[in-house]
């Protein structure tokens, strides 16, 4: 008898004291599963666009993850040479480009929109604080995205019974 090894493949691989963000490449599955290295927003908004990531609320949170790896390498060296305003201006120019990655990704455009909010706030203004800005996001769309499948799954459990839907979990799982 053949034993099948499961792989459990994660969407993406986020390390925030390296700081460093991998993102499992879509286009290649089901045949071969390779991350990609992705250290800026630039990079972030090109794995959206060739769709090598897909599905709206993981499309916000790579956007959020890259722009967090970028602003802790680009801003940890020079926040103290930019003016305020400056910083705020960059964050703003990171978010329009990310947002032009998907012009329809509704998610993207909350998380965007919610990033360039949090930075204009004169509070957040520190090195510290523009760390922040991207992980805050982050966070808000991770919670959602657990409150939003969290229902899905009630609502399979009800419309297919406990018994069908515990049988095609154990079917899926061998």
């Amino acid at each position: 008898m053949t034993s099948h090894r499961h792989l459990l493949l994660q969407s993406i691989l986020y390390d925030p004291e390296a700081p460093r963000l991998r993102v499992l490449d879509q286009l290649l599955l089901p045949t071969r599963a390779e991350y990609i290295e992705v250290t800026n927003s630039r990079e972030g908004w090109d794995t959206i666009r060739t769709m090598k990531v897909r599905g709206a609320p993981l499309i916000a949170i790579v956007a959020m993850l890259s722009l967090a790896v970028e602003v802790k390498e680009v801003l940890s060296g020079r926040l103290e040479e930019l003016m305020a305003e400056d910083a705020v201006q960059w964050l703003i120019e990171r978010l329009e480009l990310l947002k032009s990655s998907r012009p329809t990704a509704v998610n993207l455009f909350t998380a965007c929109d919610s990033a360039e909010e949090l930075g204009k706030n004169k509070k957040r203004r520190t090195y510290g604080g523009y760390c922040f800005v991207p992980i805050s996001c982050f966070v808000t769309l991770m919670d959602d995205c657990y409150e939003l499948n969290r229902g899905e799954v009630e609502k399979g459990v009800i419309m297919c019974g406990e018994e069908r839907l515990l049988g095609l979990i154990n079917w899926v799982g061998r």
